[in-house]
């Protein structure tokens, strides 16, 4: 029987090859491991929270787990705000690797650059989810595009490698900055943090041997963040639709 259904999801520009060394880890541990894959500048934030949403579905009464890289984290937490997702969903444990909840600065920093270099971001980024990275502020970012379940329990993955990109005026991994990565999750949640670069936490040891234990059930991985309190700006009924600014 197994343990579950474990649903894995890869970052911006990214694909399914990138999560197989964490399927190939949560299929040893027990887990159903379902790899999903997005086409991620093909479609808005909320478009393909809705697909994913939908293929949650599938399964209504099965034991879910989620793993996210990067972008990933964003399509699911907006998924599980949708009123199509399974309760299921929105009761499981979540391992959020580096996850942009705040928004880029780092692409929104393309808004700014010279003519040419501009123009091949948008080319790379396209008119849909990568706009909305590029285009959406901070504040908007982390609470109009959804909310991860109260009932859900979340361990935060941090990269921290210090001031490492130019381009970016805090600590970071490198992609995203430690703040975007943790002033976006407002609810009680686990917190690790490695030194180590945006894509070199997906594949080390400790991210994943400490995610297979948080997803069995361990209470104690990682440090305790109470929640936030309360802004009465935030608290929206639904996802706000929001429209992306034309360069």
């Amino acid at each position: 029987m197994g343990i579950g259904r474990a649903v894995l999801l890869h970052g911006f520009l990214g694909s399914r090859v990138q999560m197989l060394p964490f399927a190939a880890k949560l299929v040893r541990d027990g887990w159903k491991v379902s790899n999903y894959g997005y086409e991620s500048t093909r479609f808005s934030i909320e478009e393909h929270a809705t697909a994913l949403a939908e293929s949650l579905r599938d399964s209504p009464q099965e034991k879910m787990a989620f793993v996210t890289h990067s972008f990933g984290g964003v399509i699911l937490r907006a998924a599980l705000s949708r009123p199509e997702c399974p309760q299921s969903a929105r009761r499981s444990r979540i391992v959020l690797i580096a996850p942009p909840l705040g928004g880029s600065s780092l692409a929104r920093s393309f808004r700014t650059m010279p003519v040419g270099l501009k123009y091949v971001a948008e080319i790379v980024m396209g008119a849909k989810s990568g706009a909305q990275l590029r285009d959406i502020e901070f504040d908007a970012f982390r609470t109009a595009l959804g909310r991860f379940p109260m009932e859900s329990r979340i361990l935060l993955v941090v990269g921290n490698a210090g001031s490492i990109n130019p381009l970016l005026r805090e600590p970071s991994d490198g992609v995203v900055t430690v703040e975007e990565v943790t002033k976006g999750l407002p609810d009680e949640h686990r917190k690790l943090v490695f030194r180590a670069t945006h894509n070199v936490l997906l594949y080390s040891p400790t991210v994943m041997s400490s995610a297979v234990e948080f997803l069995r059930g361990n209470d104690d991985v990682g440090e305790l963040v109470n929640p936030e309190p309360p802004n009465p700006c935030d608290q929206l009924d639904e996802p706000a639709k929001l429209s992306v600014k034309r360069q």
